[in-house]
């Protein structure tokens, strides 16, 4: 999704804004954002657990054609970035208003996933990249909270599909 390399040690160093596949891309990249962290890897591993769940003739959670087109369909399903919930959102340097856009239930979006893949998707799509989940935080979730289970055991591809696992078939 993107390129392996090591974050500048000096915050003023600027980084690239053509970084990561463009499907997976997060918000302040599209903004223009010429200062990030690994913030930007966690946004792209929400759309990927995402997509472990779509449909059968739905592949990309966040489907575009263009970055224009990108940020529209990320601000159609997780609502528009203002200042209430993104600080400084503003200040990036191709911020656009996407005024009227409200959040919708990724529950209902991506129904095949239980409620415990949703809260993590929610945790790391998250449009300010200062409240997204970091890596830490969603290991001790699976593994501390006993979800393991759910991410990794729960699940199949039955027919091109995710489909929950009956209890008790674990192979």
């Amino acid at each position: 999704m993107g390129i392996s390399r090591p974050f500048p040690n000096s915050v003023n160093e600027q980084l690239t804004g053509n970084m990561i596949t463009r499907l997976y891309r997060p918000p302040e990249i599209l903004f223009g954002s010429k200062h990030y962290n690994q913030s930007v890897d966690m946004w792209s591993f929400g759309c990927t657990i995402a997509e472990l769940f779509l449909s059968q003739n739905k592949k990309h959670f966040f489907h575009a054609n263009s970055e224009i087109e990108q940020l529209c369909v990320i601000f159609q399903i997780r609502g528009a970035a203002n200042e209430s919930n993104w600080t400084d959102c503003t200040k990036l340097s191709l911020y656009m208003d996407f005024q009227d856009l409200q959040a919708q239930d990724l529950q209902e979006l991506i129904p095949n996933a239980p409620k415990e893949c949703i809260q993590i998707i929610d945790q790391l799509l998250q449009l300010d990249p200062k409240k997204r989940s970091d890596i830490n935080k969603v290991i001790y979730y699976i593994f501390q909270k006993k979800q393991f289970y759910i991410f990794f055991l729960r699940f199949q591809r039955i027919n091109g599909q995710m489909k929950m696992k009956k209890k008790g078939q674990i192979n």
